[in-house]
């Protein structure tokens, strides 16, 4: 289980996915789902590198400016959490 540390950088990097996801215009952030097991650091890092590539390549893609600049700053933020992660 994470320490208190950890819980802690883990609910605020929850709060800034929910930030995302408000961002872009979702009024209902869905619930986490419940794992059997829990996911490691790891897997996290893994998962926050995968996002902050999808956002920014949706954001070179995207046809609006609006959204392009929206996932820009999303997929800056999703590196951000990398860092975050790999200091812990």
């Amino acid at each position: 289980t994470a320490g208190p540390k950890q819980a802690a950088v883990f609910q605020a990097l929850r709060d800034e996915h929910e930030a995302h996801a408000r961002a872009l215009g979702w009024t209902q952030v869905p619930a986490p789902s419940p794992s059997p097991e829990p996911v490691g650091r790891a897997a996290l890092l893994r998962a926050e590198r995968a996002a902050a590539r999808q956002r920014a390549d949706g954001a070179r893609d995207a046809s609006e400016p609006e959204l392009a600049q929206i996932l820009a700053l999303i997929a800056a933020s999703e590196a951000q959490h990398v860092v975050t992660l790999e200091a812990l």
